[in-house]
């Protein structure tokens, strides 16, 4: 069986694995697997192909390798396996599979081999985890929405006030999804025409700062006209965990429409 990773970011970049041999994950130009992606470490992991069965081993990489949520120095992968390298998610898929698309496989199988974990366990702590399991099992449940479930998890992860996902068409807003304090962020008078005009200049993943009385804001493009706005209450996240969160959106607003 030949076996493909495909990049959970809405991109569904698919990377063939050879029959049997060495694959090279990082963002150093020599990786056959090669993530762009700021903390992504030069060489972070080795996928290994032997015997029909694939291992993943963590190069000593500076924010972790992750399977199913839980970090790991090496690991045995299996079909609908979840692998997460700092912040890019991606999953073990068989070559021509009629199963669904990556992330239509993570919404029904949750963590793949290992134990799916149910809607109502409780939210890992920590940036190592990010709760990643957690957020996809939730995504599984029928008739839910992919977007509220996912400000949810950002809004535990990040220990923030409240989030929403903004859609701009034209002079007009749609809020998609929210959860927590968000209310008087989306009341703001300037809100949209301030996005307006960061919608023009800005790019993907870039992150601007608002102005609210009641603490910091952050608002982040993820794709197109679609915002994350982030109220924060201390802590401000990592890009890393911003870049994740993105990701997360992108994928959810997917599933939903």
């Amino acid at each position: 069986m030949r076996w493909e990773l495909i990049i959970l970011d809405g991109s569904d970049k698919r990377f063939p694995l050879p029959p049997a041999g060495e694959v090279l994950v990082g963002s150093a130009a020599e990786c056959a697997i090669r993530l762009a992606v700021a903390d992504v470490s030069r060489r972070h992991a080795l996928l290994t192909v032997r015997r029909g069965k694939i291992s993943v081993l963590d190069l000593g990489s500076k924010n972790g390798t992750f399977v199913a949520g839980q970090r790991v120095k090496e690991a045995t992968l299996a079909a609908g396996d979840l692998v997460r390298f700092s912040s890019v998610l991606a999953q073990l898929m068989p070559v021509g599979s009629s199963w669904d698309e990556g992330e239509g496989q993570a919404r029904a199988s949750g963590v793949g081999s290992h134990r799916q974990l149910s809607p109502t366990d409780e939210m890992p702590a920590g940036e190592d985890t990010l709760g990643i399991g957690w957020l996809l099992a939730r995504w599984g449940r029928e008739g839910g929405s992919a977007m509220a479930v996912t400000l949810e998890w950002i809004v535990r992860t990040a220990g923030a006030r409240g989030a929403a996902v903004l859609l701009l068409e034209g002079a007009d807003r749609v809020v998609e999804a929210a959860s927590g304090e968000i209310e008087g962020v989306l009341a703001s008078g300037t809100l949209v025409s301030t996005l307006s005009r960061a919608s023009q200049r800005a790019r993907a993943l870039e992150t601007i700062a608002l102005e609210d009385e009641a603490g910091e804001v952050l608002a982040l493009k993820c794709i197109e006209t679609c915002w994350l706005l982030l109220a924060l209450k201390d802590v401000r996240p990592t890009a890393g965990q911003m870049e994740l969160y993105a990701r997360a959106v992108t994928v959810a607003h997917r599933l939903d429409h």
